[in-house]
């Protein structure tokens, strides 16, 4: 899918703050798209919000939070099915949406962007499943995931990837855009936010976790 714009995607993870940089610097990265419902870590202070956005903006890049627009847990009822979040009616959601707007504004402006999250492979992410999917339905417009200095797969090669992994074949009565829904909805069973059924999303967030 050929695109004059440059959208990434990347695990932060628990690198060295300044490796992170390096890896931004590397693919000329000059916004980076904060996707972590909650931006703290309990572990990586360094990937704390107002922390990196320092640390960020010392290198010329900026930094934006979506975690209402992008987040993977979500405040709206209408999202959960038996109380697990489900991707595709997240990204009927106008708060949604509107992230994408924000990030096709960014594109146009001329600004390389990176979607952040913490998990280093973002198979195991909704920046992948979610975010970049829901970009790539709306904008047409691919994600080239980072894993490193000198490692990137397109969406289209995660696709081929899950399908084969999952172990889904072309056949008669299904085309590839039915076996990616079909691949999609497996890794959601996997990754997607289940909340308790007495939670109170709101006291949830105020504590400070790792997360998704």
């Amino acid at each position: 899918m050929n695109s004059p714009y440059f959208l990434y995607s990347i695990g932060c993870s628990t690198r060295p703050i300044c490796d992170f940089i390096d890896i931004l610097k590397k693919y000329h990265i000059k916004v980076v798209a904060d996707v972590r419902s909650i931006p703290y870590s309990r572990f990586t202070y360094q990937y704390n919000a107002e922390f990196l956005k320092k640390e960020l903006l010392k290198n010329k890049i900026r930094y934006g939070s979506f975690s209402k627009e992008f987040g993977a847990r979500r405040d709206e009822d209408f999202v959960y099915l038996n109380n697990t979040v489900d991707f595709n009616k997240v990204m009927t959601l106008q708060v949604f949406k509107d992230g994408i707007t924000r990030i096709r504004h960014g594109l146009e402006q001329g600004y390389s962007i990176a979607l952040m999250c913490t998990e280093y492979d973002p198979l195991d992410c909704h920046r992948f499943s979610l975010v970049s999917r829901g970009i790539k339905k709306i904008l047409r417009i691919s994600t080239s995931h980072i894993y490193d200095l000198n490692k990137t797969k397109s969406t289209e090669e995660l696709e081929n990837e899950i399908l084969k992994k999952f172990n889904l074949q072309f056949d008669l009565f299904e085309n590839r855009d039915m076996l990616l829904e079909r691949a999609y909805k497996i890794l959601e069973n996997k990754i997607a936010y289940s909340r308790p059924h007495s939670e109170n999303i709101n006291a949830i967030k105020q504590e400070v976790f790792d997360y998704v």
